[in-house]
């Protein structure tokens, strides 16, 4: 069985590497790529992890999952059958080593919002499906119903591996209870964070300091990052500030995902912590939040420095594009604008870029900033477990052994090989993103609905979070009262 799947693998390696050389030259000899010892199931490191023997009679394991049709947030790369390209290779042979060691067999039922009908399949006691995939924003409501099963109850799983996100377990547990996780089977979840993207032609236009070289000499802050966005403000020659012209950033507006959300937690602020007793916090609204805002304001609200999706794209024909989002992304490519914040699931769409872009880590408050932080996207996917009558135990036991092929197999696929080595062509780029994925923040506000994120906004782009955080400081204490209450009292 074990030679049968090492087989499998090391025919994907030579094909990804058939790949490579064919497609991308500059990084033939990238060191980067997983090797063939790298994805062998059987290896001889010392923390290699010890997996329990089990025999499941071929069991179907199913994952109710956010369609891979989904207009967005698709879920994807659960399943394959299909060896035509290199992700779907790399599913197929993580999932046949998962099915050969326990004999069962993977499957998806799949809809556009699977959590609609989860409490449906709860109350008549048929749950045809093992694990759910769908939007963190959408299963907060869930969890505080008890439909979702506690993270911190399974066995034979251990959350400080690497191929589980230990700081989603470490920011979404709540009185001991964690109801999402975050692993390597989904690339989902590492597909969530933004950072920004620069265009290089536009560096050497105006004469810019490398950002690689600012993020090297810990010089990339978020003052430096506003400067930079000023220094490229150039109208056409119409008099008229529209998409035609040059500008420091394509900006994106709202409480989810709009740059100043991001800057925020980049900057270290966090919406929610925890006390010492546990019970739920927001600190978020201090003088720290205040230079930051009104540092940003001054230059994305202010003036001709950036433009958002929605101006840009006003008046155009966007009829090629499925949003204005891909429109705006498409005005990148164009040279229009010097950033762009976006994730990893965006990098397809500058493959064909003339100018060369580069990727950078969201920019610290300033240089006594310990690390750099990102800013997991609310309506990226992420893992819930149905609350039922299931046999927990061989849950915890395949999902266990499924995170860690997949990240032998599907997340160097995706991460070391179609985002480094295929979108992104240089070895300082591959650096950016190993950093990113190290320093990614969850925060427990946004899957549970609590208003702190709109507060933050509504009070940035008035001007006025003094005055809108006072006036809403109550309701958001008592929100977080209640969430932590409810989630503590459920059995």
């Amino acid at each position: 069985m074990k030679i049968k799947v090492a087989a499998l693998i090391l025919t994907l390696l030579i094909l990804v590497s058939f790949m490579g050389c064919t497609t991308n030259p500059e990084t033939e000899n990238d060191t980067s790529v997983p090797t063939t010892s790298e994805l062998i199931e059987e290896t001889t490191a010392d923390n290699t992890p010890v997996f329990p023997e089990a025999d499941y009679g071929e069991a179907d394991f199913i994952v109710y999952a956010r369609s891979s049709n989904a207009g967005s947030y698709r879920g994807m790369y659960i399943v394959s059958d299909n060896l035509g390209d290199t992700m779907s290779e790399a599913v197929f042979l993580r999932n046949l080593a998962v099915e050969e060691k326990y004999n069962v067999k993977f499957s998806t039922m799949e809809e556009d919002k699977p959590y609609e009908k989860i409490r449906t399949f709860l109350q008549s006691g048929d749950i045809p499906f093992d694990l759910v995939l769908d939007r963190r924003s959408y299963l907060g409501s869930l969890a505080q119903e008890g439909c979702l099963y506690n993270f911190n109850n399974l066995e034979h799983v251990d959350f400080s591996q690497d191929y589980w996100d230990s700081n989603a377990a470490r920011d979404y547990e709540i009185a001991g209870k964690l109801f999402f996780m975050a692993n390597d089977i989904s690339v989902s979840n590492l597909a969530g964070a933004r950072f920004f993207y620069f265009n290089k032609q536009l560096i050497e236009d105006y004469n810019l300091d490398n950002p690689y070289d600012l993020v090297h000499n810990n010089k990339w802050t978020l003052d430096k990052f506003l400067a930079m966005v000023q220094s490229v403000s150039t109208d056409n020659g119409d008099g008229i500030w529209n998409a035609e012209d040059t500008y420091g950033l394509l900006a994106e507006e709202g409480a989810s995902n709009g740059n100043i959300m991001h800057l925020l937690v980049g900057c270290g602020i966090r919406f929610t912590e925890v006390n010492p007793d546990g019970t739920l916090i927001t600190n978020a609204y201090n003088e720290k939040t205040l230079n930051i805002m009104s540092a940003v304001a001054n230059v994305l609200l202010k003036n001709n420095y950036s433009i958002t999706y929605q101006q840009a794209s006003a008046g155009a024909d966007t009829s090629g594009f499925p949003n204005i989002f891909d429109y705006g992304r498409s005005l990148f490519t164009q040279d229009r604008f010097l950033f762009i914040q976006g994730n990893m699931g965006v990098a397809h769409q500058f493959k064909d870029m003339k100018s060369d872009y580069g990727v950078l880590p969201n920019p610290k408050l300033d240089e006594t900033q310990e690390s750099y932080y990102h800013k997991m996207d609310k309506y990226s996917l992420i893992w819930a477990i149905p609350n039922c009558d299931m046999d927990y135990d061989r849950l915890g036991i395949i999902m266990e052994y499924w995170a860690y092929q997949s990240s032998k197999t599907v997340m160097p696929a995706y991460y070391e090989i179609t985002i480094k080595t295929k979108r992104v062509h240089e070895e300082t780029a591959s650096q950016m993103l190993d950093l990113i994925k190290s320093t990614i923040l969850y925060d427990l506000s946004e899957p549970y609905g609590t208003d702190i994120a709109t507060v933050l906004y509504n009070g940035y782009v008035n001007s006025s979070l003094a005055s809108t955080w006072t006036s809403n400081k109550k309701l958001i204490d008592k929100e977080l009262e209640i969430l932590y209450n409810r989630i503590k009292n459920l059995d």
